[in-house]
């Protein structure tokens, strides 16, 4: 074998070296990028729950005065079947719907309502008044912030204050 052959043989293992750390780099980026969009996709839906009760709420704002909407949300609850209901009634159903959603969706999930009613009286000939009061949506859920399993998981917090 002749020298050329040989300083060939030792640039083509070096340059094979490099390209295997450069693959391992990728293959490292690639997982850190699954991680993300599984943890943005978690936070989506953490949006996407808490925008579907701000608009259950709207919809009934005499639950919401009434205080129907403030506590724990508890998923696996038996569902309140569908019929003309009251206020609270519907303000139930609503929770118990959005906490079984919210139980599918993230990991660990602990959903709170808090609503805090400024005192507005009614205006004659038109019935309850508007809600003029702020609630907070709270959500907790367990993300995994690395790939590597050991690390565990910490929990991730989605709160949003708002006028319904």
């Amino acid at each position: 074998m002749n020298r050329q052959a040989a300083f060939t043989l030792i640039e083509v293992m070096v340059a094979l070296l490099v390209f295997t750390v450069g693959m391992l780099g990728v293959a490292g980026m690639l997982g850190v990028t699954v991680k993300n969009h599984q943890n943005t996709h978690q936070r989506a839906h953490a949006s996407r729950i808490a925008e579907a009760i701000a608009e259950r709420m709207r919809a009934n704002p005499v639950g919401v005065a009434g205080g129907a909407y403030n506590g724990v949300l508890q998923a696996g609850q038996p569902p309140i079947p569908t019929c003309p209901c009251d206020a609270q009634a519907t303000a139930q159903r609503d929770l118990r719907q959005i906490a079984d959603l919210a139980e599918q969706w993230l990991p660990q999930v602990q959903t709170s309502i808090e609503c805090d009613a400024a005192a507005v009286a009614a205006v004659p000939g038109v019935g309850a008044a508007p809600f003029q009061g702020q609630c907070e949506i709270r959500m907790q859920w367990a993300e995994q912030r690395d790939i590597d399993a050991v690390a565990g998981n910490s929990a991730q917090t989605f709160a949003w204050a708002l006028q319904p």
